[in-house]
């Protein structure tokens, strides 16, 4: 579902205490018969994001779910350390 950074940042509290060392991020369900939604909103919401959790966990990799290559380079140059 779609979060708020906040919510996403205790997430990812959570996930590094217990012991997570990457983060996967995806701007949209890529479910079988899932609801496309438009490139440059998938872009919207990922890279502020990706931007966000690498200000507050420098050390954490982020893997960005995407089967857009748009998507993936994008996210990539942000900080993303692995294609999903």
């Amino acid at each position: 579902g779609i979060h708020s950074y906040d919510s996403v940042l205790i997430d990812v509290k959570k996930f590094t205490n217990a012991g997570a060392t990457i983060v996967d991020i995806g701007g949209q369900s890529t479910r079988p018969g899932s609801h496309i939604i438009p490139l440059e909103e998938e872009i919207s919401r990922v890279i502020p994001a990706i931007k966000y959790l690498l200000k507050t966990y420098p050390d954490i990799l982020i893997s960005i779910d995407t089967f857009r290559s748009e998507v993936a380079e994008q996210a990539v140059k942000a900080g993303a350390s692995l294609v999903n």
